[in-house]
């Protein structure tokens, strides 16, 4: 019988797609018997609206007319809402003779929602009721006002004197941001979170902690930033390996908080003395050593 050509079809596994799900992508080619697919070992994602999330995994069918069916199966997490565009995936494949035939994957966007409830802006409060009530009298009221106007006034008076006599104490030294983000992280441990088995606090408050202590460092780094969004800025001023350093930490956080992950507590452990080493040896401004006192 003639041989027939490589086909090609690829298509995403689910019904609904949300802001931090892993999502399965696959692509199927049914080739002849004695060649083989060469797949890409990730997606060549846009890194700003999405991340690969695993490695290819693969699968060999038999069709009804004797020829393979090669499944190679992806998965990524998107970060963005709204409809979001896969990009073509270039594949090979290789006969028993070495003979390379190129191939092009067509694959679908993704229509990604948030997992925010809806909006509630059209909601109105009612309109506030009076304290006092329809009926009462103003003197009571004038007269007390007075009498706590004396007791204000006779306080700071005494508040005065006394620190005329009182001996100066010295200012203790400011916290400094690392400070607050290594005391916040010890807070995290300390609550029992991973313990009780509740992770997703547990990851939501350390990243909550690395997240305030960078808006502190730049005011461009506000705590509202999607992690995609904080490393390219961090990439940007201190460079890919501080950057690559951050989302160690950051990325097993928001697969925690979207993609249900579920690490034990060794794991979770380890994650966070990985964050907590980040804190104590992240460099500002950059250049220095370490953090001044005044960061």
């Amino acid at each position: 019988p003639q041989a027939v050509g490589p086909a090609v079809r690829a298509a995403v596994l689910g019904d609904t797609v949300r802001v931090g799900d892993v999502v399965p992508v696959a692509v199927r080619v049914a080739v002849e018997r004695g060649q083989r697919v060469a797949w890409p070992d990730t997606l060549p994602v846009d890194p700003e609206t999405m991340e690969n999330a695993a490695r290819v995994r693969t699968r060999v069918d038999t069709l009804a007319d004797g020829r393979l069916e090669v499944t190679g199966i992806y998965a990524v997490t998107p970060w963005r809402t709204g409809a979001l565009p896969l990009p073509d995936l270039p594949l090979r494949v290789v006969s028993g003779s070495e003979a390379v035939t190129t191939l092009t994957a067509s694959l679908p966007g993704l229509d990604v929602v948030s997992v925010l409830p809806p909006d509630t802006a059209g909601i109105e409060p009612r309109p506030a009721k009076g304290v006092l009530g329809a009926s009462w009298s103003l003197w009571p009221f004038l007269l007390g006002l007075l009498l706590l106007l004396a007791l204000v006034a006779a306080l700071v008076a005494w508040l005065r004197r006394r620190r005329r006599r009182a001996p100066a104490v010295p200012a203790a030294p400011p916290v400094t941001p690392r400070e607050r983000a290594l005391a916040a992280l010890r807070a995290a441990r300390e609550a029992g979170l991973v313990e009780r088995g509740e992770m997703k606090e547990f990851y939501t408050r350390v990243a909550a902690a690395l997240r305030h202590y960078l808006a502190e460092l730049e005011e461009g780094w506000s705590d509202d930033l999607t992690t995609s969004e904080i490393l390219a800025r961090l990439r940007a001023r201190v460079g890919a390996a501080e950057a690559a350093r951050l989302a160690d930490v950051l990325r097993p956080a928001d697969q925690v908080k979207f993609a249900r992950r579920r690490p034990d507590a060794q794991v979770a452990g380890e994650e966070f003395e990985r964050a907590r080493a980040w804190v104590e040896s992240f460099a500002w401004p950059p250049g220095t050593d370490r953090v001044g006192e005044a960061a």
